[in-house]
């Protein structure tokens, strides 16, 4: 018995609903009541829609997942969700699936609705039943499905829903829901050909946060989550049947005390809740905003009993963290790990909250060291290569993906992305195999940019270096210097792998040829004079250690010692210096709170990372509300530094299997203590170090297996496993090192 994909068109709303729209229109309920002969012992389900599905069996969730299942190029493939409910089924059972716009149909980014399909929102359904006896059973949406409306009147990712608690939703499920009025379903487009399942952690509740109340104007309520985030509310209330209760959302509030939704632009992020005259509780389900604060607007009568915050995110499991003695460098760390959860929504999005929420490849790219570091994401960016291999063509990438007719192609910077998550994935998860399926996406992109190269230089860099601070990079300086970085990780990579590098080391030294002769003067000054372009040629071996220093130096001090690099440069900064030897700089601009810095956005209440240095200033307010989102992770690449240098943490061989410990302490005193660790696959990696009056004391823990390599200068005493020792043990358990920087 094949399952087949089914649809209904309810009424001439779906069809009418109009590209520009911002909210789209009923969910669609399916139904589909059945008879076991008695409770099985195992069963499951493989559950496919297109658009995004919340599924229900004899009132019950098959699972605590968001947003089923999941957001792909759907002309390519279309993913499927299998879930174990056997505890879920009796006798006589009913199976539900209410399915909404989601990014199918939904308004995507300043293109509106309808970028991959239109309705009807198909779904799929197999259900495989085993009983105790070796007997199956199998049931699959066919057409004895029957199809309806229920309690979402309206829905969009973006914009929000309407909920009407009059209507049912999950009772749909029901065995007694009587559907004799519902209509029939018909085939659709099959679509079984795309259709796989991608091991990969759904989106899910995590923190459950409480709110305040900032102010009551009238009917009018303003409550503060204290935390921006992306999610929902849990909104708990009762009124009059029929009333509705308006819940808006955003990130901070204006001069007047309420809720600022200009940056939003054209999303609403707006849900309804029409009450059933009893007490309620509403969680959407077909909608996620990024908001701290919540303004409701009450009808007469009516009052609410519980507002809560539901964080959402993709249950990616957090294995690393750091803390230090520096509140602002602590209130980073956390604006980081927010500013991540919130854009792991399915996909590494660049902001949560406005008309875009989209896979910019750019800052996919540059936060992607920090987001292993963090977390264990090797599922997570596994789904987003294999989304990056649907997109590409001919060596050319999409600056979005899963692409949809929006957005440049092949930027730099952006392109980037189908190396560096490959090079990460092999540093932290070391799985060959893997890796080496990766090889043809990276070759391709790097053909790509051999054959568009003119004698080895490049032209064009669509975005330069990205919100930098008036310090743009010439774009051939940008684009040979990031390509380089990209050649370069590549042969590093191959050479790891045991694969010939040969066409790589040659390109490299083509490129860098011909980078030297017309980009770097006979001092090696490079064109432009930039942060970044200094940072990044000496990551790349194209200038030396001296002149990296004397030109870095003087970039900061024509700058008052303050960052300006933007998107692209950002991340190579602070590793830079602190190989330079200029610890104390990386330390002030960590914990600098003047504009611009990463300080500046915490002393004016960020709790995420800004998108832009200047989201405000005292000076001009705020920036330009057409792109000033106040929740993008790409300027907490930094917290990579925080691991490999702060701490000190850096694998030398894949999985850190073996590490270097190496801290680069802060001897200007601004930080005098700071202590963190890394879960990786091989065992937990922590590390303490403090100052103290005659100098430092740093002790480390890991697994003896893991074989350390300890790099301390200027030691006066080492203990290992309760040992006093005169040189390092490399496999020992417990080192502290006593040394004077």
């Amino acid at each position: 018995m094949n399952a087949k994909w089914i649809g209904f068109n309810s009424d001439t709303v779906h069809t009418n609903v109009d590209v520009g729209d911002v909210f789209g229109c009923y969910a669609q309920y399916y139904r589909k009541a059945f008879t076991l002969k008695e409770k099985p012992v195992k069963a499951t389900v493989k559950l496919s829609a297109l658009g995004i599905f919340v599924a229900h069996i004899n009132g019950k969730k098959v699972s605590n997942d968001y947003f089923a299942p999941g957001w792909t190029n759907y002309s390519k493939t279309l993913l499927y969700r299998e879930y174990d409910i056997t505890s879920l089924l009796d006798t006589n059972n009913a199976i539900s699936l209410c399915v909404g716009d989601g990014w199918y149909a939904g308004f995507l980014s300043i293109r509106g609705r309808f970028r991959y399909g239109k309705y009807p929102l198909a779904m799929f359904a197999e259900m495989n039943v085993t009983f105790a006896d070796g007997s199956t059973q199998q049931i699959v949406s066919d057409d004895s499905w029957k199809a309806g409306l229920g309690a979402i009147r309206e829905n969009d990712f973006l914009g929000g829903e309407i909920y009407d608690s009059r209507f049912l939703h999950s009772e749909i499920s029901l065995p007694d829901f009587d559907d004799f009025s519902w209509d029939k379903v018909f085939y659709t487009e099959d679509h079984s050909d795309k259709l796989i399942k991608i091991d990969y952690e759904p989106v899910i509740e995590h923190e459950i946060l409480d709110s305040s109340l900032v102010s009551k104007n009238g009917n009018v309520y303003i409550y503060d989550m204290g935390q921006n985030f992306a999610g929902v509310v849990r909104l708990t209330a009762k009124g009059v049947s029929g009333s509705k209760i308006l819940i808006r959302h955003a990130e901070i509030l204006d001069d007047d005390g309420n809720i600022y939704t200009e940056n939003l632009r054209l999303a609403k992020a707006t849900d309804t809740l029409i009450l059933n005259g009893d007490v309620f509780e509403y969680t959407p389900t077909m909608t996620s905003h990024g908001f701290r604060f919540v303004e409701i607007t009450l009808p007469e009568g009516a009052e609410i009993i519980s507002l809560k915050g539901v964080v959402l995110y993709s249950d990616v499991q957090f294995k690393g963290d750091v803390i230090t003695s520096h509140p602002i460098t602590n209130k980073l760390i956390s604006n980081i790990k927010w500013g991540m959860k919130s854009n792991f929504i399915d996909l590494p999005t660049d902001c949560p909250q406005r008309n875009e929420r989209l896979g910019w490849t750019g800052d996919t790219q540059v936060f992607a060291s920090t987001a292993n570091y963090f977390a264990n994401c090797n599922k997570f960016y596994k789904k987003h290569i294999h989304c990056i291999n649907d997109d590409i063509e001919n060596g050319i990438i999409p600056d979005i993906v899963p692409f949809f007719g929006v957005g440049a192609k092949d930027s730099t910077g952006w392109r980037d992305v189908a190396v560096i998550l490959p090079y990460y994935l092999w540093t932290f998860y070391g799985e060959k195999e893997y890796v080496l399926s990766c090889l043809p996406l990276i070759d391709a992109m790097l053909e790509r940019q051999k054959e568009t190269a003119v004698d080895f230089t490049w032209d064009k860099a669509n975005y330069n270096d990205w919100l930098n601070v008036d310090e743009d990079v010439n774009p051939s300086v940008l684009t040979g210097l990031s390509n380089a970085h990209c050649i370069k990780l590549t042969a590093e990579l191959k050479a790891q792998l045991g694969v010939d590098n040969s066409k790589e080391l040659e390109f490299f030294d083509n490129v860098k040829k011909a980078f030297t002769q017309k980009f770097i003067d006979k001092d090696e000054r490079i064109l432009g004079d930039t942060q970044t372009a200094y940072a990044l040629a000496y990551r790349v071996g194209f200038i030396s250690k001296e002149s990296a220093k004397k030109y870095l130096v003087e970039a900061f001090n024509k700058r008052n010692n303050h960052i300006h690099s933007g998107f692209i440069g950002i991340r190579f900064i602070l590793p830079v210096l602190c190989e330079l030897g200029l610890t104390d700089l990386a330390y002030d601009l960590i914990s600098k709170t003047t504009y611009p810095s990463w300080g500046y956005s915490i002393v004016n209440g960020a709790t995420t990372i800004w998108e832009r240095w200047d989201s405000y200033t005292k000076e001009k307010g705020l920036q330009i509300a057409g792109m000033n989102s106040f929740n993008h992770y790409a300027f907490g690449s930094c917290g990579e530094w925080m691991f490999e240098y702060m701490l000190g943490i850096k694998p030398t061989a894949p999985g850190f299997k073996k590490i270097q410990i190496k801290p680069y302490v802060d001897k200007s005193g601004k930080l005098t203590s700071a202590k963190g660790h890394y879960e990786s696959i091989n065992g937990k990696i922590s590390v303490c170090w403090e100052k103290q009056e005659n100098g430092f004391i740093c002790t480390i823990e890991k697994p003896k297996g893991i074989d350390a390599e300890f790099v301390f200068e200027n030691v006066t005493k080492i203990v290992q496993d309760n040992a006093v020792r005169n040189d390092f043990d490399r496999f020992a358990t417990t080192t502290t090192v006593y040394f004077n920087a």
